[in-house]
């Protein structure tokens, strides 16, 4: 064995007898503890650990008072994109209104109010907002809003929507606006009713 070799091995053998000393006088310490000295050091964990939770919790709440005046900032800033896009539209409207009282020209007027038309229809178009014809669909009194009732022809037509007085309006999947519909009503012809009886 080399002169190195024997350094090395009795550095080893000194750090581990003094790992040794020291555990022994740390098992000798917590022996030699009182039940007072005992419970206060667990008091004093107790304690850290409260600060820890404490401050965690101070933590989050902070958190969360952030991210709901992030959404509520947000949400103030889409309201004021969607009533700046409809001022736009209102401005147009002010326009046709003047040029129709100085001009009655009933080209101009349904030029103007196809250009609003097509403003509103943009403004829909960017806040996800479809228009939905229920034409020939079964009546539904969750999508649909009935205005009356139709007498038709046929027994397929009976409960059927088959005129609309506006679209279903809805943003996504999520319904808006229900469509206002006339519902078709099958009746028997009286010639029939009686042929039958």
């Amino acid at each position: 064995m080399s002169k190195e070799q024997e350094n090395s091995a009795e550095e080893i053998e000194t750090e581990n007898a003094t790992l040794a000393e020291k555990s022994q006088e740390t098992e000798s310490q917590e022996e030699e503890k009182t039940p007072d000295q005992i419970i206060e050091q667990l008091e004093q964990e107790n304690e850290e650990l409260r600060d820890k939770y404490l401050r965690i919790v101070a933590e989050f709440e902070n958190f969360r008072k952030r991210q709901e005046k992030i959404f509520t900032e947000m949400l103030e800033q889409e309201r004021n994109n969607v009533i700046g896009r409809l001022l736009d539209i209102a401005d147009d409207v002010s326009r046709a209104t003047s040029a129709a009282e100085e001009n009655f020209d009933p080209q101009q007027i349904l030029s103007g109010i196809k250009l609003i038309e097509q403003r509103i229809s943009e403004l829909l178009r960017l806040e996800n907002v479809t228009a939905e014809d229920p034409t020939g669909q079964i009546f539904d009194p969750l999508q649909h809003e009935a205005m009356g009732i139709i007498p038709v022809d046929s027994e397929e037509q009976d409960g059927v929507v088959v005129q609309i007085v506006s679209p279903t309006y809805k943003r996504g999947s999520r319904l808006i606006r229900p469509a206002k519909v006339f519902v078709g009503k099958y009746v028997k012809d009286e010639e029939e009713m009686e042929g039958n009886s």
